[in-house]
């Protein structure tokens, strides 16, 4: 099967950046899809830390994995203290 990340040259910051859908997302963290929908939920009222997705048209939305994997290293550094 091929694999369905998507991914860019090239993004804004000059790195090159790899897009997540939301199954990718809830698989890299071992939760349920719509666990990853009220994580993001929390995160645009302000509650939460997790990473806003990107908007890539009106039905289309990916996460960064840069900034999933920095999400995942912040929890990490809170577990470890």
């Amino acid at each position: 099967m091929a694999d369905k990340r998507v991914t860019l040259a090239a993004c804004a910051c000059g790195q090159d950046c790899q897009l997540l859908t939301v199954r990718d997302v809830a698989a890299l963290l071992k939760l349920h899809v719509r666990t990853v929908w009220r994580l993001s939920a929390l995160a645009e009222s302000g509650q939460d830390q997790f990473p806003k997705p990107v908007r890539l048209g009106e039905k289309t939305m990916r996460w960064r994995a840069t900034e999933i994997a920095a999400y995942l290293d912040q929890l990490a550094k809170g577990v470890q203290a």
